[in-house]
């Protein structure tokens, strides 16, 4: 329709209407709806030891209660040769003790 409401006549005809957009069209460009954001987690901000159970700021070295190395570390076992997480305190393949961490 024209703006007055009659049928366009003329060269065009309208073909730069919405309505004489194929359906196909419409339906592939339409935006997708509303998705809700998902909460996202929050950056840890402390380690816990693994040995006294300690909460600890974000990458230190050390513990601050015990001494004990929080930089993860692989063992080596000596019974199976499995590689283990420190600070294990027996080896979950084999069931050997490890020595206590310096």
């Amino acid at each position: 329709m024209g703006h007055h409401g009659k049928p366009k006549r003329g060269f065009f005809r309208g073909i730069f209407s919405r309505s004489r957009r194929s359906p196909v069209y419409s339906e592939d460009h339409q935006q997708d709806s509303y998705v809700r954001p998902v909460r996202m987690e929050t950056a840890q901000l402390t380690e816990r030891c693994q040995a006294c159970q300690a909460d600890n700021p974000a990458h230190s070295k050390f513990c601050g209660q015990c001494g004990v190395s929080l930089v993860s570390q692989t063992l080596q076992c000596q019974g199976c040769q499995a590689r283990v997480k420190a600070p294990a305190r027996f080896c979950p393949e084999c069931g050997v003790a490890f020595k206590a961490n310096p």
